[in-house]
């Protein structure tokens, strides 16, 4: 009697299935990022979304308020000293799998959260990122719909949705976030079951391809 392996030859391990299902990923999907100069129609946006490719749009937001009058000096004086979340770590990578460096096993960690003035809590990334000082990260992550709450002194800066994306979808956003971080500040290579809109006022974001 054969047994299943006789049959179907040796059985794969995780790592070599991993590699040929990002292998067939890489042959059916272009390896650059689709770039706009204006934005969508929603039913360009739909197929976007059908195809599972993101895009840029380029000045997409730039005449929004927040585009043109965000700087530190004028969120602090929006802001004040209202507390805010903020998200802890040592090395900026919060929802991350790390190392223990007990007993070398590695687990998903949680940062750890606390709730800060906002002028403290800007002052510190602003002065990490320009002095690159030792200590922990922190950054403003949080997904509660943070924009109309904890945020809502800077809600007016910003437009209710996006018009393409609420038509395409047939609703307005369930949330709104503002997260605040620097170059410390590290997401973990994720996939959301929903569609979500990046808007990026100031910096701009960095990404890692292996």
């Amino acid at each position: 009697m054969s047994s299943h392996s006789d049959l179907n030859g040796p059985s794969k391990s995780a790592s070599q299935a991993i590699a040929e299902l990002l292998t067939s990923y890489h042959e059916l999907n272009a390896d650059f990022l689709d770039e706009r100069s204006e934005a969508p129609t929603p039913l360009e946006f739909m197929r976007s979304v059908a195809s599972n490719r993101p895009f840029v749009v380029r000045k997409g937001i730039s005449h929004w308020a927040a585009s043109q009058k965000w700087n530190a000096d004028y969120l602090k004086q929006k802001m004040g000293n209202q507390p805010v979340e903020v998200a802890m770590t040592p090395f900026g990578n919060a929802d991350s799998i790390v190392q223990s460096p007990s007993d070398g096993c590695s687990y998903l960690a949680m940062p750890y959260t606390t709730h800060e003035a906002f002028d403290e809590f800007l002052d510190h990334v602003l002065v990490r990122e320009m002095h690159q000082q030792p200590g922990n990260v922190r950054y403003a992550q949080t997904q509660n719909d943070n924009l109309r709450d904890e945020y809502s002194s800077l809600y007016s800066d910003v437009e209710t949705d996006i018009p393409w994306a609420r038509i395409a979808l047939g609703q307005s956003p369930d949330a709104i976030n503002l997260w605040i971080g620097n170059s410390s500040s590290v997401t973990a290579l994720h996939r959301d079951n929903y569609e979500n809109i990046y808007c990026q006022i100031v910096g701009s974001p960095l990404s890692w391809k292996t």
